[in-house]
C-alpha cells in the first residue's frame, strides 16, 4: 500500500513487515522485519504487526496457524479469520497521512462466547541490532513509550538518536486494557564475547485479560484483567491511528486532533504536596467527572475531586503513599486515566531503605554466605546496596543505627567482598567468577565501596583505617581503568570502556594526591585522560553506546557525564541513510 504520505508492505498474511515515512530520508521501517528476525535466528514471526492470540473457553489460539483470507489494493488491506465460532477481522487503511487500523471480533453462532485473553501484536521497532553499527542503532530503533487507558490509550515511538519524524499509535475505538512487552534476546556474556548481548521488545496491545490464570500479578489494581464476552450477532470494534510526530508537543497535539484529550500532572510527588491535574479536552469533549484512588492496607479508597475543576485544572493535595489512578470520564462515556506516585519525604525515604537493607538484607558472620548482603550476585552492582548504605549515612546523621549500619558494611567488604572477588585478597588479581574470565565492569563498583569506607569517620570503623581502604580503592580502581594490568582482548576492551565511575573519580583524584598515593594517581589520571580524549574525539560515531550490548542507553550518561567532567565536547553528528 502507498500514499503520499506511507509505505506499508505487508506479507502474505497480511501482517505488516515494513512501514516507512515517506519523506524520512534515512528509510527507517518502524516495525520488526522478518527478514532480521531470520538473520538474528529468533522465531517470532507469530508476534509480526498484526498478529494476534486469543483464549476461548480455555483454549488458546494463535493466528499465526491460520490463513486468513486476505484481500487488498493500493490503500486498503482486509483479513479474516475464523476462530471458535468468531470471525476476526484486520483491515489497514492510507488514510491522508496516517494508518488506520481497525480490528474486529463477530459472533457468529448462538451462544454468548467468552474470550478469556485478547492480545494485538504492535511490534514496533524496539530492537538492539546485532551489529556494533551505532548509528544504525541509534537511529533505526525506537524506544516505546505507551500511556494506557480504556479509551485513549496511545503509544509514542521515538527514536534514539533524537531525530525526526517519530511514530505515533493512538486509539480512536473499542477498550484497551493494557499494554505488554515480550523481550527476545541472546546473551553471550558466558562465550566470553564483548559485545555479548542484543534483542528486542515485541509490544502487545492488551484486549481481554492479559495473563494466563497461574500468572496473574496479584497486587495490580490499576489495570483491568476482565474478560470479553460478545454475544450472538454482536460486533466488538477496536481501532488505531499511525502517524507521524516530531516531538513531546506534536506528540499530543497530533493526540488531541484524533479525539485524545490531554492529561498533564507531575508523576511523582511528596507528601504534603499538592498536585495539579491539567486537562485540556478535544473537540466536543465534556469531562463528566474526575476520581483520584489509592490503595491502603485494607482497602482501595476513591476521591471524587470533580467540584475542584477550574478552568481544565484541579489541584488538591493527595491522601495516603504510593500509587494514585486518576480516572477522568467524560459525558460520552469514554474516560482517560493517569497514574502518579506520593512518597514520603526523600531523607526519610532513604533512612527508611537504609534500616530495611541492615535489618533485612544482611545475613552476618552465620549466613548461608557469610558476611553477605543478599541477594548476592557475582556482577558487582549487586554491592550496590552496601555502598548505598554508606552514602546515605555520610550524607544524613539521622540515620538510624548509623554506626551499626557502617559497622555491617565494613564487615562485609573485608570478610565477603575482598576474598570473593579478588585471588588471595591481591587486587591486582581479580578473580575469574565467570568461568574463564572476570568482568571488569564490576571493579568499579568495588572501589567505590573502597573509597566510600575511606570517607567514614575513623571512630566507626573497625578493621582498616580510612587511609588503607583509600589504597584499597586506588588498587582496585587501576585495574579498572588501566588496560596494561590485563591479559587477554575482553578485559582490555572493557577496562576501556567508561562506566558510572565517572560519578566519583574527580573526588578520588583529588583524594589520591592529598594522601600521596602517586603512583596510583598518575595511571589512573592517565587512564582517565585516555579515555575521555578517545571518547571525545570518536564521539561523532557514538562509540561509548557500546558496552557489554551492542547498543545501550546506558552508554550515553556516562560518556556525556565523562565529556563534561572533562570539559570536552562531541564531534557533531550527521546521520546518514541506512
Amino acid at each position: 500500500m502507498k500514499s503520499n504520505f506511507l509505505t506499508v508492505t505487508q506479507n502474505e498474511r497480511g501482517n505488516i513487515t515494513n512501514l516507512k515515512f515517506n519523506r524520512d530520508q534515512t528509510e527507517m521501517n518502524w516495525v520488526i522485519d522478518p527478514e532480521y528476525l531470520k538473520v538474528a535466528g529468533y522465531e517470532d514471526a507469530d508476534k509480526l504487526f498484526g498478529e494476534f492470540e486469543m483464549t476461548v473457553t480455555g483454549k488458546k489460539y494463535r493466528s499465526i496457524d491460520q490463513q486468513p483470507t486476505l484481500l487488498k489494493d493500493e490503500n486498503h488491506s482486509r483479513a479474516t479469520f475464523h476462530v471458535n465460532g468468531l470471525v476476526v477481522t484486520q483491515e489497514f487503511e492510507l488514510v491522508a497521512d496516517s494508518l488506520k487500523w481497525h480490528f474486529s471480533i463477530e459472533n457468529t453462532g448462538d451462544e454468548d462466547t467468552t474470550i478469556d485473553n485478547l492480545g494485538l501484536w504492535a511490534s514496533i521497532a524496539y530492537v538492539m541490532f546485532r551489529d556494533k553499527n551505532v548509528q544504525r542503532n541509534a537511529n533505526q530503533s525506537a524506544a516505546v513509550f505507551p500511556q494506557i487507558s480504556d479509551n485513549y490509550t496511545k503509544l509514542a515511538a521515538v527514536r534514539r538518536d533524537n531525530t525526526t519524524p517519530n511514530m505515533g499509535v493512538y486509539q480512536t475505538a473499542g477498550k484497551v486494557l493494557s499494554v505488554g512487552t515480550f523481550n527476545e534476546y541472546e546473551n553471550r556474556f558466558f562465550e566470553n564475547v564483548s559485545p555479548s548481548l542484543d534483542g528486542m521488545l515485541f509490544h502487545e496491545i492488551v484486549l481481554a485479560g492479559g495473563y494466563d490464570d497461574d500468572q496473574r500479578p496479584t497486587k495490580d489494581w490499576i489495570y483491568s484483567q476482565e474478560k470479553l464476552t460478545v454475544i450472538p450477532g454482536e460486533t466488538k470494534d477496536w481501532e488505531f491511528y499511525l502517524t507521524s510526530f516530531t516531538d513531546k508537543h506534536d506528540f499530543y497535539k497530533k493526540g488531541l486532533a484524533l479525539g485524545h484529550p490531554r492529561l498533564s500532572f507531575e508523576p511523582m510527588i511528596a507528601q504534603g504536596v499538592e498536585q495539579v491535574l491539567d486537562i485540556q479536552t478535544a473537540e466536543n469533549q465534556v469531562i463528566k467527572q474526575v476520581l483520584v484512588k489509592y490503595q491502603t492496607e485494607s482497602e482501595i479508597v476513591t476521591e471524587d475531586v470533580t467540584k475542584l475543576l477550574r478552568a481544565g485544572k484541579i489541584s488538591y493535595q493527595p491522601k495516603g503513599l504510593g500509587e494514585h489512578q486518576v480516572i477522568v470520564t467524560f459525558t460520552n462515556g469514554t474516560s482517560d486515566m493517569g497514574v502518579f506516585n506520593v512518597m514520603s519525604s526523600i531523607g526519610q525515604l532513604l533512612r527508611n531503605r537504609v534500616d530495611y537493607v541492615s535489618k533485612h538484607s544482611y545475613v552476618g558472620k552465620d549466613g548461608k554466605v557469610p558476611y553477605s548482603f543478599g541477594p548476592i550476585s557475582n556482577q558487582g552492582e549487586s554491592i550496590g546496596k552496601m555502598t548505598f548504605i554508606l552514602q546515605e549515612s555520610l550524607l544524613d546523621d539521622s540515620v538510624p543505627d548509623r554506626e551499626q549500619a557502617i559497622a555491617q558494611v565494613e564487615a562485609s567488604a573485608v570478610n565477603y567482598v575482598r576474598p570473593k572477588w579478588f585471588v588471595d585478597g591481591k587486587f591486582k588479581q581479580p578473580r575469574k567468577l565467570y568461568g574463564d574470565f572476570y568482568r571488569v565492569m564490576d571493579l568499579e563498583y568495588i572501589a567505590h565501596l573502597f573509597y566510600l569506607l575511606s570517607k567514614c569517620p575513623a571512630e566507626t570503623l573497625k578493621f582498616h583505617t580510612p587511609e588503607e581502604y583509600l589504597s584499597w580503592a586506588a588498587q582496585v580502581f587501576d585495574v579498572r581503568v588501566n588496560p596494561t594490568y590485563h591479559d587477554n582482548e575482553r578485559a582490555k576492551t572493557e577496562a576501556q570502556m567508561l562506566g558510572t565511575y565517572f560519578l566519583y573519580i574527580e573526588d578520588l583524584l583529588v583524594d589520591l594526591k592529598k594522601h600521596g598515593l602517586e603512583t596510583e594517581y598518575r595511571e589512573i589520571s592517565s587512564s582517565w585522560k585516555n579515555a575521555t580524549e578517545r571518547i571525545a574525539e570518536n564521539s561523532k560515531s557514538l562509540e561509548s553506546a557500546v558496552t557489554e550490548h551492542f547498543f545501550d542507553n546506558a552508554g550515553f550518561g556516562p560518556a556525556a557525564g565523562a565529556l563534561a567532567l572533562a570539559e570536552k565536547r562531541m564531534q557533531p553528528i550527521s546521520m546518514g541513510s541506512y
